[in-house]
């Protein structure tokens, strides 16, 4: 399918989707020339300005989905004060809840191996996209690209919607106090070694059936209730709340969208390319995505990664004629796009806007470009610098983490400058040469020497330069099976004499779920047995039979010598009564 020979001739502005229009009238409208602004500002600055505030908030909320609680910082749950939000403790790196997690405990992170690679990856990609556009169909690789862009679209779709409406609901519930609007749930999937009959066992409600259940215990019907889970045999489980019954539905309408308004995956849709705002829709949480996956470790791994990506970005683009090529031969949204002036304002004459929107010819408008590379890597640095304010501001307090908690960000709002500022320098260089730019050559030298020049300043740039928050490895002998090897005086030494806290709290639930169970001293006992995973700890005492043989030992519990000291004193008693009585 060539979605180039779509014919658009015979097709009229009002026969036209309502996005449709929008997306072609908008241009006319926001450079026409009878208005003020127009008048005062040059048409190409005010689509440059566009292109910077979208490539900055994709930034901002992309460094502020990588938030979570530092190492530093203590539990959250341990000062439930006014700021405390459920959410405080997702996505942190340093809490570990699954096998994998243990096995790979920095897999999220970008080491320095990684940053060396990941300009020679992307040089791999950018030759074989540009290979496959001059070598192969064009067509069937848009429809191969295309597909996939459409199946992976719901991921970043489903990360960004899930971000804004959690930080809804957080300022919501703080600001008028109220209980959390989506609760949590905890689902467990675990072995059955108890043998119930198949079907769905709940609690039951004891006050409305007290009556019923007294009945059906007379009659012997025996009434089936939920009981204790332990450990070993929980498979699974899982935590969530509901947002996801209103971001899911979201996420797929906008993956929708993309195919609806796309002529190389609908063959029904009228215009020749992809609608430019579905387009920018779909880019915008892309670059958020990215920026929240592209974890980078540290300062170090950052410079070396932002030095290779300037010198590809340099070459590609003035060395080569492949990023050019590329960046204009797909259709995909890897890119942000915001229309300039449309041809037919540069004559200057009175435009009948209602006449040129007849005419399907005029609805094509230039484009300024900005691809998501240049947005996703300096936004993943300047996310390092606000996760760094961060771990810094619990350095010098040791406060507990709270997303709503505020906290002094010199890092990031000099990163932010110093990446508006390669930007600004990026278009004004265009605006004057009209020639393609590497944003990278721009950005780079300043995210570097804005934030190096801020550490210098403050006489910390030791410390940012060995910062790091990958967790350490633990050596082979710490990460072998130690069991084996572990000294019994050491697993007793972890038993805390007069820790009762386990069995107390499965005495407690076990009282919750039994509607009969009265609390006894037998009770608690026969528990304890019970539960082989919990067995009573009686503190031993290890005595030498004499000074001189150390190889026969006594062994003594607290509870024999407690006893005996109890029937020596008893004898001291009566000998101390019967020398009274004489």
């Amino acid at each position: 399918m060539n979605y180039t020979d779509v014919n658009t001739t015979t097709l009229h502005f009002d026969q036209l989707n309502l996005i449709d229009k929008l997306s072609i009238l908008a241009p006319y409208k926001l450079y026409n020339p009878s208005n003020f602004i127009n008048s005062q500002i040059n048409y190409e600055i005010i689509s440059f300005v566009l292109l910077i505030s979208i490539a900055l908030s994709c930034v901002v909320m992309g460094a502020y989905t990588t938030i979570s609680k530092p190492v530093n910082a203590l539990d959250p749950n341990e000062d439930m004060q006014a700021k405390w939000d459920g959410t405080d403790n997702d996505n942190c790196n340093y809490y570990k809840s699954t096998n994998s997690d243990l096995e790979m405990l920095n897999i999220e992170s970008i080491g320095w191996k990684h940053a060396l690679s990941l300009p020679l990856i992307g040089s791999v990609v950018l030759y074989g996209l540009y290979y496959g556009l001059t070598h192969f169909d064009k067509d069937s690789l848009m429809v191969g690209l295309n597909w996939y862009i459409l199946g992976m679209s719901l991921f970043p779709n489903y990360l960004t919607y899930h971000y804004l409406l959690t930080v809804f609901t957080r300022r919501i519930q703080n600001c008028f106090n109220l209980q959390p609007i989506f609760h949590r749930y905890r689902l467990t999937l675990s072995k059955d070694v108890d043998n119930f009959p198949l079907g769905v066992v709940e609690p039951i409600d004891k006050t409305k059936f007290k009556k019923v259940l007294r009945h059906l215990r007379k009659v012997g019907v025996k009434v089936i209730k939920p009981n204790l889970i332990k450990t070993e045999n929980q498979l699974i489980n899982c935590f969530f709340d509901l947002k996801f019954l209103l971001i899911l539905p979201v996420s797929i309408f906008v993956s929708y969208g993309f195919y609806r308004f796309n002529p190389i995956l609908n063959s029904q849709y009228p215009l020749n390319q992809t609608n430019w705002m579905i387009s920018d829709i779909l880019g915008i949480n892309f670059a958020v995505f990215g920026i929240n996956h592209t974890r980078i470790s540290s300062f170090r791994v950052a410079f070396i990664l932002l030095v290779g990506l300037f010198f590809y970005d340099i070459y590609f683009v003035f060395g080569t004629k492949v990023m050019v090529t590329v960046a204009t031969g797909l259709d995909i949204p890897i890119k942000i796009l915001i229309p300039r002036s449309p041809a037919i304002y540069a004559s200057n004459v009175f435009v009948d806007l209602y006449e040129v929107l007849t005419d399907s010819r005029h609805w094509d408008t230039p484009m300024s470009i900005l691809g998501l590379g240049d947005i996703v890597i300096p936004g993943a640095f300047v996310a390092l610098c606000l996760r760094y304010d961060l771990f810094k501001h619990h350095e010098a307090n040791g406060k507990s983490f709270h997303h709503l908690q505020s906290y002094p960000k010199p890092y990031f709002v000099v990163s932010i400058i110093s990446y508006f500022i390669g930007l600004l320098l990026t278009v004004s260089v265009l605006y004057v040469y009209q020639v393609g730019q590497p944003a990278l050559l721009y950005i780079v030298p300043c995210l570097i020497l804005g934030v190096s020049l801020l550490s210098l300043i403050r006489g910390e740039f030791g410390q940012i330069f060995n910062y790091s928050e990958d967790i350490e490895e633990p050596t082979k002998e710490e990460s072998g099976d130690q069991d084996s090897d572990q000294d019994p005086e050491d697993e007793d030494s972890e038993y805390s004499i007069g820790d009762d806290s386990e069995w107390e709290r499965l005495v407690e639930e076990k009282m919750e779920i039994d509607e009969d169970f009265e609390e006894t001293d037998l009770d608690e006992i026969d528990l304890l047995i019970a539960d082989q995973s919990n067995p009573v700890h009686v503190p031993i005492t290890y005595e030498f039979e004499s000074e001189d043989d150390d190889d026969t030992f006594i062994i003594v519990s607290d509870e024999s010598s407690d006893s005996e000291e109890e029937e020596s004193s008893d004898e001291d008693d009566a000998s101390v009564s019967q020398s009274d009585e004489e």
